[in-house]
């Protein structure tokens, strides 16, 4: 009987630490899906200012994934214009 209420308890953590809510940021498309211990950001953003690079192109948006874990940028890849 206790090994099927740790078993039932334990599951339960599980499920509450690692499933993810998904969040529309309002940022031109951005998805965010985030749990109690990690996060993970599908970035799509509009740049609004054009950087003053002398003259070179950019885009006018950033993309790429950022992940972190407890908090913690573990890899990003946000590629695009920069905000100045």
């Amino acid at each position: 009987m206790k090994k099927k209420i740790l078993t039932a308890f334990l599951l339960s953590a599980l499920v509450v630490l690692l499933f993810p809510v998904r969040f529309q940021l309002k940022d031109g498309g951005s998805i965010q899906y985030k749990a109690l211990t990690y996060s993970i950001t599908r970035v799509q953003t509009l740049v609004l200012e054009e950087a003053d690079d002398g003259g070179e192109q950019t885009e006018p948006y950033k993309e790429g994934v950022i992940i972190e874990i407890f908090g913690f940028k573990v890899f990003d890849n946000v590629s695009g214009a920069s905000l100045a």
